[in-house]
């Protein structure tokens, strides 16, 4: 941004439990200041300071009863320097897999999310999403917002705009429409345009940070 650096990470894992030990390989060559992890099929068995985030607090959200009849899978993780006054948010919605995090970053406010929505999903799980972010955006009108995500809507297209990306098919989608028009209407643009070996992106970043910027990691 211009009037701030700070920088992050974003990268469904699909899985971090056969990949604890490359983690910990990998964190120490991390200069950033956050990364948000989806789909990190962890659960209560496994302990924060298993993970090897030695310079980072963690926040976390497992697959549990509220969000999953399924054991396995789902699941993110915000982790943000510890050198940050960062705190978690408590919110009411228990049946969507997300964690919203406060950072204070001098005198200006962050809000960090990450959130998991499995395929197929009914529109509601998305509502219900979207009705936290309404919430805390009203709560902390000054703040700004970054929200990293799979949201497991492949027909939605994305096209370059002159700030962000645009969707221009997601009428076809009730949930597609839903969700970006309830970002739109918040003021959040999606910059993520980096597709999956499928071709389609899943995983989206909306922001009300508008010149946020969105780079390829080289190294896979």
């Amino acid at each position: 941004n211009t009037n701030f650096n700070f920088t992050g990470y974003y990268q469904n894992v699909r899985g971090l439990r056969t990949k604890i030990n490359l983690l910990k390989c990998s964190i120490p060559s991390f200069s950033l200041d956050f990364l948000v992890f989806t789909e990190t099929w962890l659960n209560n068995s496994f302990h924060d300071n298993e993970l090897g985030f030695t310079r980072y607090n963690v926040y976390r959200c497992d697959r549990n009863e509220n969000t999953s009849s399924l054991s396995r899978g789902g699941g993110v993780l915000i982790a943000i320097k510890n050198t940050f006054n960062s705190n978690l948010l408590n919110i009411d919605t228990l049946n969507v897999e997300q964690v919203f995090i406060k950072v204070l970053l001098n005198n200006l406010i962050i809000i960090i999310c990450a959130v998991y929505i499995p395929p197929n999903s009914d529109v509601q799980l998305y509502l219900n999403h979207l009705s936290v972010i309404e919430s805390l955006v009203c709560t902390y009108p000054n703040s700004k917002f970054i929200v990293c995500g799979d949201y497991n809507i492949p027909s939605l297209t994305w096209v370059c705009g002159k700030t962000g990306l645009k969707c221009f098919n997601f009428i076809s989608s009730t949930t597609g429409q839903s969700l970006i028009e309830g970002f739109s209407l918040l003021n959040f643009i999606q910059f993520n345009n980096i597709v999956n070996s499928s071709g389609n992106i899943l995983d989206l970043i909306f922001t009300s940070i508008h010149d946020t910027l969105i780079n390829p990691c080289i190294d896979p």
